[in-house]
């Protein structure tokens, strides 16, 4: 089923509705057609020689009931798509807007600021902080080269587990200012918790300490702020709100769509869930990590927060935005 089959099966969709059920799948697959052409063309796991129809098409046909494949299609209206451009915007805004900001919280004038040279005085006072991500997928070095922000110390990355990031941390030098954690995508938060948590435990209390998640989960948010976090703030480029999650439990007010996607995630997680081969890291939970339940998708992956129907693939299931996972070694 291409494109072609796609419209064929929509018009005929649309004709077996009545006034009060109708929905536009036409007009929904023009929408899609668009996006696919200028955006979706850059996963990256796509490609040269896979198209985002003809993955929609064998995501469709994953389930064989009209209403699932109907739901599903109208799922794919609520993703969250971070093209390339969009991602180089999030890195530009994230020192435009948060961290030159931070930086100059009490420290120069009005006229320092509008100085000819004062990009070089913000230099010379970004050179004596550290920037760090928590995980590779984050690439501080594109905030560095998007902002022109040379002559800085080169980002260091912490990793995801505390030990790691205890050993990179210890080696920094104790004459720094601070510390300036830069990260992707934050779903839960609890990973970059734990962290940063132990970050605030070992750094000099001098130290001033910067978390900026590019997107951040407003349950991770939340979580960051209450349950981790004493002396770094979190200020995020963007918060995504509950409406572009989809997790097991219902929320007021949200689609009647997702009720019918909750049905289908509960109804295929065994497919979805089975292991590709011996080399698959399968995700353990169908609604996403920690039930995120995310509906979110950049050109780079599909993070491991979005619902594993819509990236992961299985013996029995194709994935519309196939993760690339890193297999965690025990």
């Amino acid at each position: 089923m291409g494109r072609a089959d796609l419209y064929r099966t929509a018009r005929d969709w649309e004709n077996r509705l009545d006034s009060t059920g109708r929905y536009d799948y036409t007009n929904l697959l023009d929408e899609l057609s668009f996006h696919a052409e200028l955006r979706f063309c850059e996963y990256v796991q796509y490609g040269q020689s896979i198209g985002f129809f003809s993955q929609l098409s064998a995501w469709l046909r994953n389930v064989s009931q009209t209403q699932y494949q109907q739901a599903l299609l109208q799922l794919v209206a609520h993703l969250v798509f971070v093209d390339s451009a969009q991602m180089t915007s999030l890195y530009r805004d994230a020192f435009r807007r948060i961290v030159g900001p931070w930086l100059n919280e009490h420290s120069w004038t009005i006229d320092e600021m509008l100085a000819p040279d004062f990009q070089n005085t913000q230099l010379r006072a970004l050179a004596e902080f550290q920037f760090a991500s928590v995980t590779e997928s984050c690439d501080v070095g594109l905030l560095l080269k998007t902002n022109n922000l040379h002559g800085l110390r080169r980002p260091v990355l912490l990793g995801p587990d505390v030990q790691r990031a205890t050993s990179v941390v210890r080696a920094l030098p104790q004459e720094l200012s601070g510390l300036i954690v830069c990260e992707d995508i934050v779903g839960t938060g609890k990973q970059a918790g734990r962290i940063l948590q132990a970050v605030e435990h070992l750094v000099p209390s001098s130290w001033r300490l910067l978390f900026v998640p590019l997107i951040v989960f407003e349950v991770g948010l939340k979580n960051l702020v209450t349950d981790y976090l004493q002396r770094t703030p979190v200020r995020p480029v963007i918060t995504l709100p509950q409406r572009y999650c989809l997790r097991s439990a219902p929320k007021a007010q949200e689609p009647e769509l997702f009720k019918v996607v909750r049905g289908i995630v509960k109804n295929t997680r065994h497919r979805v869930l089975q292991p590709l081969d011996d080399l698959d890291d399968p995700p353990a939970d169908a609604f996403g990590y920690e039930d995120s339940g995310g509906l979110l998708v950049t050109c780079h992956n599909a993070p491991n927060n979005t619902l594993p129907l819509i990236h992961h693939r299985s013996p029995t299931w194709n994935a519309l935005f196939r993760r690339l996972h890193h297999k965690e070694r025990k």
